[in-house]
């Protein structure tokens, strides 16, 4: 029994049980200008996309296998949708990269009904979606680049639109796990 008590310790300390918001708003950096420019239309062609995919990330959150499969579906057929136009070669070709990954692991998380599971593409849709909004954004929105340094021996981001953390790789087992890494 006392290996229980060690091991809760362990998840506290290592998700910094008591979060210093103040801490946090200084360590948050924020993306000022695109890297790569892009049109109006394609940022708010974006913003659609991560609408969708915050859907996903909060289903997760949620622990809602079900409602985070159908919504990654939806992101697989919206983004299989989505040719934007007017991206100059350099932007079409970061676009075109992460689109091809972003589908193929959308629709596999789709394709799962086990929470855990389902966590693994999570990880790679963040990756592109990530990537995407910090170099074509900043985005009508704000959003957060947050991070949880415990996932499968190592550490995962995803976007949110709340600064309150709510971790998509862990869902009720540790919810408020992780940090804003920056605004977006």
């Amino acid at each position: 029994m006392r290996f229980l008590p060690l091991s809760a310790l362990l998840l506290v300390t290592a998700c910094g049980g008591s979060h210093d918001h103040a801490a946090a708003e200084t360590a948050t950096a924020t993306v000022a200008e695109a890297r790569t420019a892009t049109p109006d239309a394609f940022r708010t062609q974006l913003e659609e996309q991560v609408g969708i995919y915050l859907m996903v990330k909060d289903a997760l959150a949620g622990d809602d296998a079900a409602t985070a499969a159908s919504h990654a579906g939806h992101l697989a057929m919206s983004l299989e949708g989505w040719t934007p136009e007017g991206l100059s070669p350099a932007a079409d070709s970061i676009f075109a990269a992460g689109r091809t990954r972003a589908i193929e692991a959308a629709k596999a998380l789709a394709d799962l009904d086990e929470l855990d599971e389902q966590r693994i593409p999570f990880d790679t849709v963040s990756q592109v979606f990530i990537g995407w909004v910090e170099e074509f954004g900043p985005l009508a929105t704000a959003y957060y680049r947050q991070t949880c340094p415990m996932v499968r021996g190592g550490s995962a981001d995803w976007i949110s639109k709340e600064e309150a953390i709510r971790n998509p790789y862990h869902g009720a087992r540790m919810l408020e796990c992780g940090e804003v890494v920056r605004s977006l």
